[in-house]
């Protein structure tokens, strides 16, 4: 199975003397297990993409399909999104318990009302991460940055979706951070056979772990690569690159 991008297109009044905005791309099909990289310059439409496959967003034109899943407007059963700001991903003034219980969706009426009652189910979420199992009952507030966005991952993570958009996830991070994180995006996509997207300006890191990198320029496909082919080199993304 597939999730397929068909025929979308999302247009962005200017305002202030500003030019209108057009994200407009014909069929992309994205395979599960594996992982996108979406590249481009600022201005090009990752973040656009990225929130219409997450379900922020909804299309002028055309749908997004996940197989026999249905289309874009029940993306937000199947599909969630870890943005680069922590504050967009996270409560900050809540604990690391409450922002977690408050992504999860099968724990009972009595595990929602009384949160110890649900504290194992929840830090299961936690476990490779001693450092955020010690400040479990913490306000977000006071995490590093790393932290923020490591529990981020771990909180989208844990709704098990089939689709995991991550924008700009690793910007902000420290390069132990941005290693574990990476590991758990690979790892994600390949254990739940999702669709993990990437939007990030790292040709490097791009190349070493991407399956495939689209790139956009100015709300178009550009030019794409795939791994194991004769063009998956620096040399022929950099081209594509502006």
């Amino acid at each position: 199975m597939e999730l397929t991008v068909c025929n979308i297109r999302k247009t962005f009044r200017g305002t202030d003397g500003e030019p209108d905005f057009s994200l407009d791309l014909t069929d992309i099909s994205l395979g599960l297990g594996k992982i996108t990289y979406v590249m481009g310059p600022n201005g090009s439409g990752k973040s656009v993409f990225l929130r219409l496959l997450a379900g922020d967003l909804r299309p002028d034109r055309g749908v997004v399909t996940a197989g026999k899943m249905g289309n874009r407007d029940h993306m937000q059963r199947w599909a969630a999104i870890v943005r680069q700001k922590a504050e967009e991903n996270l409560a900050l003034e809540l604990t690391i318990g409450e922002n977690l219980l408050a992504r999860q969706s099968d724990l009972s009426i009595s595990q929602r009302l009384f949160p110890s009652k649900g504290k194992c189910n929840i830090e299961k979420v936690l476990e490779g991460h001693p450092e955020l199992i010690r400040k479990f009952d913490q306000q977000c507030r006071n995490l590093s940055g790393g932290q923020k966005q490591t529990l981020a991952f771990l909180a989208a993570a844990s709704q098990n979706h089939i689709l995991l958009a991550l924008d700009e996830f690793l910007a902000a991070t420290d390069q132990t951070t941005r290693t574990t994180l990476r590991k758990m995006a690979r790892n994600y996509a390949t254990a739940h056979q999702a669709a993990v997207i990437i939007a990030s300006h790292d040709t490097e890191i791009a190349l070493e772990d991407a399956d495939r990198i689209i790139v956009l320029k100015q709300g178009k496909l550009k030019g794409e690569l795939a791994r194991n082919t004769e063009n998956w080199n620096s040399a022929e993304l950099k081209r594509l690159l502006p």
